[in-house]
């Protein structure tokens, strides 16, 4: 074999080498280019955690109310939990009887009086205000509160308390009576003083 030709032969093998390795570096920044795109399209959108600490730590929560009161029958901690921040920050927990394990309480909260609960199809459907039989506005550590009773889309008892906490709209939500989930609400605000809007 002639020298020039073993040269052309040398000159192949790095050719074919340094293609085959363009083609792998291709190829492994397309599958990271692909399994970046869809986190990046669904990030802080609504997604379920496994336990609060988890969605407060993922999606860098600015504000996470929970109660600091839970009457025996309510059952800690919660059984789902939902979290997003994208198109605005919005938390819901919902938590189970500690004796039957069916859904007691949902608490939302959200940075629009808007949020739409029912949205969310994890939750249970029975665990919803189908019928208000009675409004009032319920006066609470400097807050004024929407109190609602009434009918759960399963026919039972319904109790309902909603209020703004600075930038924050709170729902809550409970099977039976409202003076449990009074009780519930007033644990998660401390003082006279609500927050101040970071607006």
């Amino acid at each position: 074999m002639s020298k020039e030709n073993k040269n052309k032969k040398q000159t192949s093998v790095a050719q074919g080498a340094l293609t085959m390795f363009l083609m792998v570096m291709v190829i492994v920044l397309a599958l990271v280019i692909a399994n970046w795109i869809p986190g990046t399209f669904t990030s802080g959108l609504m997604s379920e955690f496994s336990d609060i600490k988890v969605a407060q730590n993922t999606l860098r929560l600015k504000y996470l109310y929970v109660p600091t009161y839970f009457p025996e029958s309510v059952s800690w901690p919660p059984s789902k939990v939902f979290a997003q921040t994208r198109p605005y920050e919005a938390v819901v927990l919902e938590f189970k009887g500690s004796e039957a394990g069916e859904p007691l309480l949902l608490i939302s909260q959200s940075a629009t009086r808007h949020f739409n609960l029912s949205a969310l199809s994890a939750l249970s459907a029975k665990l919803q205000m189908g019928e208000v039989l009675e409004r009032s506005t319920y006066e609470f550590k400097g807050r004024s509160g929407a109190l609602s009773a009434g009918l759960c889309a399963d026919g039972g008892r319904c109790s309902m308390l909603s209020w703004q906490e600075g930038d924050v709209h709170l729902d809550l939500l409970m099977s039976g009576g409202p003076f449990e989930l009074i009780s519930i609400a007033e644990s998660m605000v401390s003082g006279q003083e609500l927050p101040r809007s970071s607006k």
